[in-house]
């Protein structure tokens, strides 16, 4: 995935009102719709620097360690600050890797949107494997802006993440459906270390609402953090 702007939403904890066109929690009741429900997750784990990203290519050792088959579609992802910040809660989610690998000269032919040929830009990989609190596995060649000779970079940016996209939009079908569903409601933003209750949503459609109120909130009387992909 090519570079992307972001916007991060502070959902206050008071009704909004939206008409015109554009750990699990528990339903409270079958008019009360959470992201949960549909399969999505609060998760987020931002990192300003301290990133250091060790290609494949680079460094064949970095599989030495897991059961990973060798191949160049991998890069080590190690945290240089002064704590333990992955786990095997990572597994699974999302990695992306900002501005640390060079394009391809080309578009692709079958996705040519999937990202601008010759720049510096940031792509989405999955991570597969956790070595141990400071180092992961992501399923992608970062190539340190050296797509010739990939190169090993440090302090670094990245995050990682649940990907909401799909339970986002089923979500929103589900509220157009159901007249009598007004109310959606989220978990509160909670920082605890490097992780964040924040929903990331990279892709999503827009849609039409009908000329009904609908309430956004953490009925806490605290924030939601909401990332948006635009």
């Amino acid at each position: 995935m090519q570079k992307k702007m972001y916007c991060v939403i502070p959902i206050l904890a008071f009704a909004m009102v939206i008409r015109g066109e554009t750990e699990k929690t528990p339903p409270v009741d079958d008019t009360i719709l959470t992201l949960e429900n549909f399969g999505g997750q609060a998760y987020y784990k931002r990192f300003d620097d301290n990133l250091t990203y060790t290609p494949y290519s680079a460094d064949p050792s970095i599989l030495e360690e897991t059961d990973l088959p060798d191949g160049d579609a991998y890069t080590k992802i190690t945290y240089t600050g002064d704590a333990d910040v992955f786990d095997v809660a990572d597994v699974g989610k999302n990695f992306c890797g900002l501005f640390v690998h060079q394009n391809p000269g080309e578009p692709d032919p079958v996705h040519p949107d999937l990202f601008y040929p010759n720049f510096n830009g940031s792509r989405y990989a999955e991570v597969v494997h956790v070595i141990d609190g400071r180092n992961l596995i992501v399923d992608f060649e970062f190539n340190g802006r050296d797509r010739d000779t990939p190169q090993i970079v440090h302090d670094e940016k990245g995050y990682i993440f649940f990907d909401n996209s799909d339970a986002w939009q089923a979500m929103f079908a589900a509220y157009l459906e159901d007249d009598e569903i007004t109310e959606i409601r989220l978990r509160e933003h909670v920082r605890d270390g490097k992780l964040q209750t924040t929903y990331v949503v990279p892709q999503y459609d827009t849609i039409a609402l009908p000329d009904k109120a609908l309430k956004i909130w953490t009925a806490t009387g605290n924030k939601a953090r909401i990332k948006l992909g635009v």
